[in-house]
């Protein structure tokens, strides 16, 4: 998010129409996701009127500072309850707020990037706990069913003309979505390059092919060509797309990570330590391209990257926090990624509320001296050695295991 000056204005737009937000989705689902603060700054913005107004007084009210608003408006706008626009208006800088009504619970447990995350926060237990107050009861399946049909009490006649015209305005209307990074635009252009008609796939289509995009960090053209051949063209509208075989051929091009994208959350570490550069290497890659680098760039095993699915859907593990549990699991662990091991440290960083492979080094480095435990030595044989984090001055630490693990993934 741009940074927000208390004499900006803000102008808020309800994308969701006359559809009234579900507070009891907007709890369950949302609050352990994005926290209390975007939690009161959403429901705050829902009472706005469309008119400009300036940031202070809305800050003032939530009693926040700027910093954690714009913490606040980054945790909606990366679940999608709010898109945010910049412009100008009279000489000062205008923020538009759309906002978009809470996904419901069949909505929302068929997203696999937000019902994932919330998963690996909550937990299955806790999650199935939450999200069985809101199944509703199911109808009487023992009985006869006397209720009158629409055709019998409206007797209509479906060919006249307004049975078969579109309602305008309808798509202005918008439920929330994880932002996944991925321009649903582009990828749909990319089709019709490959021949296919314009539209071919709804929107719950597009939204699914943006969250395996992003799971995998796959760009659009290359999302598209994986998307052809899973394209059934005489299909009903909705469900032309076989997602199961889409997911299966991303899975399979994680081993090529010169044909992905990763858009992981920064570490902001500079410097040119050794330290400092692998940090920058774990925020930057896909953890399939990382785990690549670990192993001499050879293509990993199909269960170390059934793993790596694993912890970013199913726990919610932020691509650079897996990466640095890669790292430090290996040189813990001899070289392997034992699947109990790896998924008690995911559960650790997710409860720990780490974003960044920094966050993750240094929440393992805190383990070690809670441990009392020597710090690891260079590598024997193979091994990669656990790059402590400091705390406060990053030079502080020596390069060396760095250094000697770089040289044998890279080459002296």
């Amino acid at each position: 998010m741009k940074p927000v000056s208390v004499h900006d204005y803000y102008q808020c737009k309800r994308c969701y129409g006359d559809v009234s937000v579900d507070l009891a989705s907007l709890t369950d689902f949302y609050l352990p996701l994005i926290g209390s603060d975007a939690f009161a700054l959403y429901l705050a913005l829902t009472r706005e009127d469309s008119s400009a107004h300036p940031h202070e007084p809305l800050v003032i009210t939530l009693g926040i500072t700027l910093g954690e608003f714009e913490k606040a408006m980054s945790a909606l706008e990366a679940v999608g309850l709010i898109r945010t626009f910049v412009g100008e208006t009279a000489g000062a800088t205008l923020f538009v707020y759309c906002l978009y009504a809470p996904l419901h619970t069949l909505d929302f447990a068929s997203d696999i990037m937000l019902s994932g995350t919330l998963k690996g926060k909550l937990g299955l237990d806790e999650f199935e706990r939450i999200y069985s107050r809101h199944k509703g009861d199911k109808a009487v399946d023992d009985m006869e069913e006397i209720s009158v049909s629409f055709p019998d009490f409206f007797k209509p006649s479906f060919d006249a003309q307004f049975y078969l015209s579109k309602t305008k305005g309808l798509e202005l209307l918008g439920k929330a979505s994880a932002r996944t990074g991925f321009d649903s635009v582009a990828y749909s252009r990319e089709l019709e390059n490959l021949g296919l008609r314009k539209g071919i796939l709804s929107e719950e289509e597009l939204s699914k092919v943006g969250q395996i995009a992003s799971l995998y960090s796959i760009s659009e053209k290359l999302m598209a060509e994986l998307s052809f051949d899973c394209i059934k063209l005489n299909a009903p509208v909705g469900k032309k797309l076989n997602l199961e075989n889409l997911s299966a051929l991303a899975y399979k091009a994680t081993c090529i990570p010169s044909l992905q994208e990763d858009k992981g959350e920064s570490s902001e570490v500079t410097g040119d330590s050794e330290t400092a550069k692998m940090i920058r290497l774990m925020d930057e890659l896909s953890p399939s391209a990382f785990l690549k680098v670990m192993q001499k760039n050879h293509n990993p095993a199909k269960v170390d990257l059934k793993l790596l699915e694993h912890l970013r859907m199913d726990l919610g593990v932020p691509n650079p926090c897996v990466n640095a549990l890669v790292f430090y699991t290996l040189a813990k662990q001899g070289n392997q990624l034992p699947w109990p091991y790896c998924e008690k440290l995911a559960a650790a960083l997710v409860r720990e509320g780490c974003r960044t492979a920094r966050d993750a080094m240094d929440y393992f480095s805190r383990g070690n001296r809670r441990k009392k435990k020597a710090p690891i030595a260079p590598i024997k044989t193979n091994e990669v050695p656990v790059v402590p984090i400091p705390e406060h001055n990053e030079e502080e630490v020596s390069d060396e295991a760095v250094e000697q693990a770089l040289k044998k993934l890279f080459g002296d």
